[in-house]
């Protein structure tokens, strides 16, 4: 067994990192999945395809290998305190918002007891440097954390490069997400400052009484 080292869930190719780089950095708003949700079009397809992929079930395709338990749990009941959809829900949104999503297989005996959802924020990811094989080390809510062997973790990945770690499809999306951004706030401070216009009206060589004045407010 080899040595292992740590594989960052930013861990993409150059490649990707200089086609999404703007050569104008000022123009174009830094990335969050979370912030991105603040907008409407995002929400909304976010929402559409994790509710679509929630109300569907898993089947096992016709000579398939699959662990049946774990298909059972998704299909009937995760855990405790969720149910199939809303679990389905947060690990499809959770992975096009961040391109990974994480659920932990808690064993007893070799017998599937539930299904745990996890952040990325509560995973490292290790590849042994000889094999390959991937862990994973997963904190739970209580700061409590322990090595996971990839058979004891569910790793949904919307788009990768090397098949490991997952990038966001929000990512092409980055320009388009800083000119709605930018586009939201001019028309927020329009309609915050009023669309009253101000201006002077200056009469060349003229001589008017405060009744003439008041015509042309009216007509104004």
């Amino acid at each position: 067994m080899g040595i292992f080292f740590k594989r960052s869930l930013g861990d993409n190719s150059q490649a990707v990192i200089n086609y999404l780089s703007s050569p104008d950095t000022s123009s174009v708003m830094s990335f969050d999945s979370q912030q991105s949700l603040t907008q409407s079009d995002v929400f909304t397809a976010v929402k559409i395809l994790s509710g679509d992929i929630a109300s569907s079930s898993f089947v096992q395709r016709k000579n398939g290998r699959s662990d049946d338990l774990i298909l059972e749990k998704l299909n009937v009941q995760p855990n405790v305190s969720m149910t199939p959809y809303a679990f389905l829900f947060a690990v499809t949104a959770q992975m096009l918002l961040t391109g990974n999503s994480f659920v932990v297989v808690n064993r007893k005996e070799k017998k599937v007891i539930d299904l745990t959802f996890a952040k990325p924020s509560q995973i490292v990811i290790y590849e042994d440097d000889i094999t390959g094989e991937l862990s994973y080390e997963y904190t739970d809510l209580g700061g409590r954390s322990r090595r996971l062997t990839s058979k004891e973790m569910l790793h949904f990945k919307a788009f990768t490069l090397n098949g490991k770690t997952g990038i966001s499809p929000l990512y092409a999306l980055k320009t388009e997400l800083s000119m709605l951004k930018n586009g939201n706030n001019l028309l927020s401070a329009f309609f915050n400052k009023g669309i009253q216009a101000g201006g002077i009206l200056k009469l060349s060589k003229a001589n008017i009484n405060n009744e003439a004045k008041k015509q042309i407010k009216k007509r104004l």
